[in-house]
């Protein structure tokens, strides 16, 4: 909604629409693509089937910001996975404008962008925690 109007003053309506659609359909791609070398730390051609799917009821049915915020949320949460133990006060400063910049995209967005951190902050914690536990178990078999 905020890239649209100032395009149409250097381009004509309709190519202007079709910027902003051609946009947003790569987004989620993008945002997939970022996403799998975040979290499996090599790149693959896996992600890349999400093309597939990228051309979906919700852009169909004109929910762009939807589909927006679902590709900004993966692209977020692939900085956030990326980039929170060696930058961390940029991640933290960049997660909060990304925050608010999805917040004003689509909500589910947000929330999708939530529940991708907080499941990898889960998945980090609990392997921390298995260490711990099965350090203090061997330390108390070799007592």
């Amino acid at each position: 909604d905020l890239v649209w109007p100032p395009l149409m003053h250097v381009l004509p309506i309709y190519v202007a629409g079709k910027v902003v659609v051609g946009c947003i359909l790569v987004l989620p791609v993008l945002g997939t693509i970022a996403y799998s070398r975040a979290v499996f730390g090599v790149r693959s051609a896996w992600p890349l089937g999400s093309v597939l799917a990228a051309y979906n009821g919700s852009l169909l049915l004109g929910f762009l910001n939807f589909v927006a915020g679902a590709g900004l949320a993966l692209l977020m949460a692939a900085a956030w996975i990326a980039w929170r133990d060696r930058y961390p006060w940029r991640t933290v400063m960049l997660a909060s404008v990304g925050a608010v910049a999805l917040f004003f995209c689509h909500l589910m967005g947000l929330a999708f962008w939530m529940i991708l951190v907080s499941g990898h902050e889960a998945a980090w914690l609990w392997s921390r925690c298995a260490a711990a536990m099965a350090t203090r178990s061997s330390e108390m078999l070799l007592r």
